[in-house]
């Protein structure tokens, strides 16, 4: 019988990698941001720094962003940081991501992780625990829709906040986990939303290799 209160868990940690991306993209220099940061207000574990403010726009003015440690490329309309996250749990776990991210001067930040998953999830219950990890107070999730892409589940929802609001998508493959997430300050949605589905519609993958089955003799 699946484990539902391990995959809680699981998901948790999930979320709580994914908030330590978002935060290394605003944290990260070259994003036009003012703040300064402190070694120590990095997560524990390490970042591992590919290229930074990279790419060259296309002829439609999207820059082509290709994880270097990751099995992924994705279109931004800015250019991008390519990094790898290593965040470390209290039980001596090294959680992994694989990771682009970016942040344009009108504070939209976007970013593709990809977590690669220890055993096959049960993606029903996975994409289901992602939309309702978002489900806090002050914080309203809408537009939910469950579908295939490139033929596999994925699930695509917005959370609506007072200052700061987000489209947001996961797909689960057999052997990973994607999340896209485009975060913005609410205000801004009008000039967001052209951006969002040319985002997640130009995620490419490497296709899982099928599992190798042995033949008894």
């Amino acid at each position: 019988m699946y484990d539902c209160a391990l995959h809680s868990r699981k998901n948790q940690l999930l979320i709580k990698a994914i908030s330590v991306v978002l935060f290394l993209v605003v944290i990260l220099p070259g994003f036009a941001i003012t703040q300064t940061t402190s070694k120590s207000s990095l997560p524990e574990g390490g970042l591992q720094m590919h290229r930074m403010q990279a790419g060259m726009p296309n002829k439609d003015g999207w820059y082509d962003a290709k994880s270097t440690d990751g099995h992924f490329r994705v279109l931004l309309p800015i250019p991008f940081n390519d990094f790898t996250v290593h965040v470390k749990e209290k039980d001596g776990r090294d959680v992994v991501l694989y990771c682009i991210g970016s942040k344009s001067a009108e504070g939209y930040k976007f970013s593709v992780a990809e977590y690669p998953a220890q055993k096959k999830p049960d993606a029903d219950l996975a994409l289901k625990d992602f939309v309702s990890s978002f489900k806090k107070d002050k914080q309203k999730v809408s537009e939910e829709r469950y579908f295939k892409f490139q033929t596999y589940p994925t699930v695509e929802f917005h959370i609506s906040g007072e200052d700061t609001s987000a489209f947001a998508r996961m797909m689960v493959v057999p052997d990973r986990t994607y999340t896209l997430i485009v975060e913005y300050p609410t205000s801004s949605r009008r000039n967001v939303a052209p951006l969002i589905q040319p985002f997640f519609e130009s995620l490419k993958i490497d296709v899982p290799k099928p599992e190798i089955k042995e033949v008894p003799n």
